[in-house]
């Protein structure tokens, strides 16, 4: 089926086929098993977009081009999406960045990933490699 919500729902093991070939063959967890994490920490004299950056960007595991991401902001507070190159959460190692610059942090969580999400991934791969 196309319906991926659908498929969420009613499955344990998803194949997806993009252009003929086998893209993806897993457990739906593992699908949505995220490498990111979501952290929404209030800008401030001392909280550049700059210093939270540097900071994010140190922890380990967070990837090089790309790894540290702007988000919306909500009721005064930044948000930020952090993606490693491991399946490992990355929520501890974040936490512990955060305590040496004692920013005010409202949320730390994993990003969890739908079927959707992961059908963009995968097809953002093929048009690359298909340009290749």
């Amino acid at each position: 089926t196309h319906i991926l919500p659908e498929v969420e729902m009613t499955c344990e093991r998803v194949l997806m086929i993009m252009r003929g070939a086998l893209r993806s063959d897993a457990k739906l967890d593992e699908l949505r098993a995220a490498n990111a994490a979501i952290v929404a920490i209030k800008p401030g004299p001392d909280v550049t977009d700059q210093a939270v950056e540097e900071v994010l960007s140190g922890v380990d595991g967070v990837i090089a081009e790309g790894g540290v991401e702007k988000r919306e902001m909500v009721d005064g507070f930044q948000r930020w999406r952090v993606t490693s190159d491991s399946n490992e959460s990355l929520c501890a190692a974040v936490f512990n960045a955060l305590r040496a610059p004692e920013w005010q942090v409202a949320e730390l969580r994993s990003d969890t990933r739908t079927l959707e999400t992961v059908f963009r991934e995968l097809a953002t791969a093929a048009d690359k490699e298909a340009r290749s």
